[in-house]
């Protein structure tokens, strides 16, 4: 049995929880056992599992600003937009897209007795390396395939 939904977000933060939306998908797939897979449909946007916890997501941050830097005479080629089969008014975001390879754009997440097998500290989050004013609208493939109830 396969089941799939689509969840939209607007990204207002760098990592926003979604787990209770991804077991909502869950529930309403009527699958008890078998794999839960959560997809980004974007390239600056990725699904990744972290423990939830304000100082660990900072640590990442920091990590991911110090090593792929933005701003100060950083020039990647990706932002030479004048250069690219583009709009001119195409975002400049090189960085994003090199940070985005710290994550997957999925996560596979088994699922047992119609409950996603997360351990204690265990969160789904959808990871945005685009940042930008206002939001950006995003979109996550959530595929549930295994067994229903008989």
């Amino acid at each position: 049995m396969i089941y799939r939904e689509y969840l939209n977000f607007d990204t207002v933060k760098r990592f926003t929880d979604i787990t209770e939306q991804v077991k909502g998908v869950v529930d309403r797939s009527g699958i008890h056992n078998g794999v839960c897979s959560v997809f980004s449909c974007h390239t600056t946007c990725g699904v990744k599992i972290l423990e939830n916890e304000l100082l660990s997501l900072a640590d990442i941050m920091t990590f991911l600003e110090k090593t792929v830097p933005e701003g100060d005479g950083v020039v990647y080629q990706h932002d030479r937009i004048g250069l690219r089969n583009v709009p001119v008014d195409e975002r400049v975001n090189a960085a994003s897209h090199v940070r985005m390879l710290f994550f997957p754009s999925s996560e596979s997440i088994p699922l047992v007795d119609g409950g996603l097998l997360l351990g204690c500290w265990q969160t789904v989050f959808l990871v945005e390396m685009d940042y930008g004013v206002p939001f950006r609208s995003r979109r996550l493939c959530v595929t549930v395939t295994g067994e229903g109830v008989c």
